[in-house]
């Protein structure tokens, strides 16, 4: 084999031309492979950074297939009551406003149970942990600091311990430094106990009340998932039939916690892998042509080294030993582009992704690549292999190789090689296709808002504004910015379009069939300050606006979307119905109706608006909101005087998360976009794969045919006639193939039925300009095959012979 690998080097060097291309064509399918396998290995394959990772897993609740936090008092009962899990630890992000240490700023927190810690591993670097005594109600206040604010807040000074931070406006005293965690929790700056936090508010009494409260439990040895789900289920039923005002239809919601991580990437990754594994398998056939080809015209040494006693079995081993040298150069050239890929795709990748950042060229990339390079050496060379040498070696000898045999045989594999690759390049190009068509279809939606020259910033209040400071900052505030030169519009509202809401709730309403209280509908509810819909550009379907005199005193209103209104009263006037949040016996304040406005898109332009309920900030208060500056020109250039007039007011105030509308808009198809600029780079390669493959045969086929076409022509054949036979027996494999790689990507549409939106895998405006880009690609690649047929010289021809 040692022999046959360094003849198979030598002979290579001989056929630069060849080998080139091979190299090439083999680098883009083995990088392409290797990049995208090492995001999979570490976002996908490799194990959480926890001890047991695979015995983790993250609970939560759900009403009506809707998740939700968990109710702190159902948390605290599942922690005592659990035969299922060894520890549960309960955890809520929340990002509060750090100050007194210059320039204040938003810091990223967790509340977390004295459990977390053991579940996680995490140990301090500095001090010490909480103790199961300070995560209770009414225990000192105390924090433990990320390794990264110690070094950014405190220049890593050592007798930070003890020392007093300001979290919102209260005193915490820091009680140790972690190291980075994790993820999921590796942005988290500050950490708190969870049972003695204040922010925790009346969760702690209200069952009903559902924060952002997750659970993280470890299963019991000899657990199942299944046995834990099943033990969940009873409790959860038990919790209904004990607290049926707050439970009813409450259920649980548990998966391993890498699962749930990567639950929004999973599918589509798996999917580019498939997309730059077709990729590869039409490198191997574009080479396998090549290489068939290419032994076509050694057949003559072949027939010499079988009459001289080589066996059959040698032979094909020659042959892979090319193929192999062909692969492993190629992988080793694809290995170099996957490390640029990589670079590429952590650049274009939205944000989200779990552990992408740890995605590199590692020993399991090497190894996958190693294998990958042997399987393409297989495929690559075993079918000319088995072609070249099968053949009547008299006959080989005397005709120099071009038996009519050996010709038919080493045609029909040609043929068929081109029809797969084409049939496997068309499935790629209609993928990226449909994937342009669902962007195509998710630009043109038509949001329900403005989203020109519209400023986004948002503003958290610290727990010193209460009651009626809170109404007057965000009056002042926004007296201020529409002071502004070249400002026509400001308000605020809790949540605006492209945002996910937070707070969602059940309500009750008038005249309406309220259903049993598993079944009841959930809704957004959304404060904001008077001048919102006018700022935003959102449209009034009926009755009035909120506006300033809907003030705390005035009699409680509300504006409604049309969804919620289309679904309590058709066919009614929803102006003057009345609606109140919460359960019907719950105390909250009924609210009239007094307009409804036009849907728009909330989290994202792709999702179905669901129903959305508007209340006036100044009859709620709340202190955290998002500000929209609606400007006569670029929104950016009014950021600085908007954050300089805020700052008037309240010096210590963090103002963040500056950004435009429009941003906010792109954003919310960034994962499409990434996805499908992915596709279209592997679409892009197949297609050039393909054409050179239909260059290529119809290449050799016009100079194996150089005889015949020169008698055709000395017997009178029309040149006409000589460019449609070139032509047909470059199309018909083609035509083949794109009728086969139709069938195919309707079928492999079904895989990414989650990826698209507003287009199905038949759409016929996808396949058909796709199968005139493969066909138009097709004649411009037998042009030049097609134009040298036309230009034989039948004397040279017959002479040469």
């Amino acid at each position: 084999m040692l022999k046959d690998l360094r003849f198979a080097t030598r002979a290579l060097l001989k056929s630069p031309g060849f080998t080139l291309v091979a190299l090439l064509a083999l680098a883009l399918g083995t990088g392409a492979n290797t990049a995208i396998f090492s995001v999979i290995d570490a976002v996908l394959l490799r194990p959480l950074q926890f001890p047991e990772p695979d015995r983790l897993m993250r609970l939560s609740e759900e009403n009506g297939g809707s998740e939700m936090g968990l109710a702190y008092l159902n948390f605290t009962d599942l922690r005592e009551q659990s035969r299922s899990f060894r520890e549960v630890a309960g955890y809520w992000r929340q990002t509060v406003t750090l100050a007194g240490i210059e320039p204040a700023e938003r810091a990223q927190t967790m509340l977390v149970s004295a459990e977390f810690f053991d579940l996680t591993g995490a140990k301090p670097t500095l001090g010490r942990v909480f103790t199961p005594d300070e995560d209770r109600p009414g225990a000192p206040l105390v924090a433990l600091i990320s390794d990264s604010m110690w070094n950014r807040k405190f220049g890593r000074q050592r007798d930070i311990v003890g020392s007093k931070i300001v979290l919102d406006g209260e005193s915490y005293t820091i009680a140790g430094v972690f190291p980075r965690i994790a993820e999921p929790f590796d942005t988290v700056d500050v950490l708190l106990p969870l049972g003695s936090t204040t922010s925790m508010g009346t969760s702690r009494r209200v069952r009903g009340d559902h924060t952002n409260l997750r659970a993280l439990a470890a299963l019991k040895p000899g657990i199942t998932v299944a046995q834990a789900r099943a033990e969940l289920e009873e409790f959860y039923a038990r919790l209904e039939k004990q607290y049926p005002a707050s439970n009813s239809g409450v259920r649980s919601s548990m998966a391993p916690l890498l699962e749930r991580m990567v639950s929004n990437v999973k599918p589509a990754l798996w999917i580019l892998f498939a997309a730059v594994g077709f990729v590869l398998l039409i490198a191997c056939v574009n080479v396998a042509n090549l290489m068939l080809a290419r032994s076509s015209v050694r057949r003559r040494e072949i027939a010499v080294r079988s009459a001289l006693g080589a066996s059959r079995f040698a032979l094909v081993r020659h042959f892979l030993a090319e193929s192999l040298v062909i692969s492993v150069g190629g992988a080793i050239l694809g290995m170099l582009g996957a490390y640029w890929g990589l670079d590429t795709i952590r650049f274009l990748a939205p944000d989200g992704i779990a552990r992408l950042d740890q995605a590199g060229l590692n020993w399991s990339a090497f190894g996958f690549t190693l294998a990958l390079s042997v399987v393409a050496a297989i495929a690559c060379g075993i079918v000319p292999a088995l072609t070249s040498t099968r053949t009547d070696l008299i006959e080989a000898m005397r005709s120099g190789g071009r038996t009519a045999t050996s010709s038919a045989a080493s045609e029909r594999s040609r043929s068929t090689l081109l029809v797969a690759e084409v049939a496997l390049a068309m499935v790629l190009l209609a993928g990226a296709g449909l994937m342009l068509r669902t962007l195509h279809q998710i630009r043109n939606i038509e949001p329900g808002f403005d989203a020109r020259n519209l400023l986004c910033v948002d503003l958290t209040l610290s727990r010193s504004y209460k009651g009626e400071g809170v109404h007057q900052f965000w009056d002042s505030a926004l007296d201020k910015i529409r002071a502004i030169p070249g400002v026509r519009a400001a308000s605020a509202a809790q949540t605006t379009p492209m945002m996910e809401s937070n707070w969602n709730s059940i309500f009750t309403a008038t005249n309406w069939t309220t259903p049993p209280r598993a079944e009841m509908p959930s809704s957004m509810f959304t404060p904001v300050e008077s001048g919102y819909f006018e700022a935003t550009g959102m449209r009034l379907a009926r009755g009035r606006w909120l506006t300033a005199s809907d003030g705390h005193e005035a009699p409680p209103v509300i504006v409604v979307n049309q969804t919620l209104a289309a679904r309590l009263w058709p066919g009614r006037d929803p102006v003057g119905q009345r609606l109140k949040q919460g359960w019907p016996e719950d105390p909250t304040r009924w609210r009239e109706v007094v307009g409804v406005v036009a849907d728009s898109r909330q989290a994202s332009l792709d999702q179905t608006p669901m129903m959305q309920v508007f209340l006036p900030n100044a009859q709620i208060r709340e202190t955290e909101m998002t500000m929209v500056i609606r400007t006569d020109g670029d929104p950016r250039r009014v950021a600085t005087a908007a954050e300089r007039a805020i700052h008037q007011i309240d010096p210590q105030l963090p103002v963040y998360n500056i950004r435009t509308m429009e941003e906010l808009m792109a954003g919310s198809y960034v994962r499409q976009r990434f996805e499908t600029g992915l596709l279209e780079v592997f679409a892009a390669i197949a297609l050039l794969l393909a054409a050179l493959g239909i260059y290529g045969v119809t290449s050799y086929m016009v100079s194996q045919r150089i005889t015949e076409i020169g008698v055709r022509v000395a017997l009178g054949a029309d040149r006409g006639d000589v460019l449609g036979m070139v032509l047909r027996r470059a199309l018909a494999p083609s035509l083949i193939g794109l009728l086969i790689g139709t069938a195919g990507a309707v079928a492999a549409s079904r895989a990414m039925k989650s990826m698209l939106y507003g287009v199905a895998g038949t759409d016929p405006v996808t396949l058909g300009t796709v199968a005139a880009i493969f066909l138009a690609t097709a004649m411009l690649a037998s042009v030049g095959p097609a134009w040298r047929a036309l230009r034989v010289d039948p004397i040279e021809a017959l002479r040469s012979e």
